[in-house]
């Protein structure tokens, strides 16, 4: 049988017949054209913000203000990977001795409107320091837009409060700055009041 395609003529020794088959792109194309694009991406948002991973505290009724000791008892010793000797056991070390914490840390509850308007004095106030804010939940309406207008209006990079770091800095009400000074790192709280 002589058979003649858009390559050429060839025989082949028996009958042949035409794939009646979508090429796969062109498959694909069709599938993607009929999702609903705009519920997947709320779907994904939703779910996105709805696992917010902020920390609720309470407002601060009571300016306070606490030093955190960040030294480690060495129980054994620690060798490099030369076996130089780093720490002796029983040594207390404290890593601010040698490192140094360059940001300043801020964590309020962005829904409560007197939390709001302290960070924006304290922000105003110490405008030439590297802060970070850190927000212990969003607003359950409009998440994404408490998320994005805290960005937006501060121009600061903008994090959760997860729990680590309420464990690591001791943080039992908001809102609080977190800072080093000297070789001590020190929370401060500010009192918002009875709300």
């Amino acid at each position: 049988m002589i058979k003649e395609d858009g390559y050429g003529t060839y025989r082949t020794p028996y009958q042949t017949y035409a794939i009646e088959e979508k090429h796969w792109v062109q498959d694909m194309q069709d599938r993607a054209k009929k999702v609903d694009w705009k519920k997947h991406v709320a779907k994904l948002n939703k779910q996105t913000w709805e696992k917010f991973p902020g920390e609720q505290l309470p407002r601060s009724l009571e300016n306070r203000t606490y030093p955190l000791d960040l030294s480690i008892h060495v129980n054994r010793d620690i060798r490099g990977p030369k076996g130089t000797l780093i720490a002796k056991s029983g040594t207390v070390v404290n890593p601010l001795d040698d490192l140094s914490i360059v940001n300043t840390y801020i964590a309020v509850d962005p829904v409560d409107t007197d939390q709001v308007k302290w960070l924006e004095g304290y922000l105003s106030n110490n405008n030439h320091k590297s802060i970070i804010i850190l927000l212990s939940q969003l607003d359950k309406e409009h998440p994404k837009r408490t998320y994005t207008d805290v960005i937006n209006n501060y121009r600061r990079k903008t994090y959760a409060l997860t729990k680590d770091v309420v464990g690591a800095f001791k943080i039992t009400h908001l809102p609080v700055v977190v800072e080093q000074i000297g070789a001590d790192v020190v929370v401060k709280q500010f009192s918002m009041g009875e709300s």
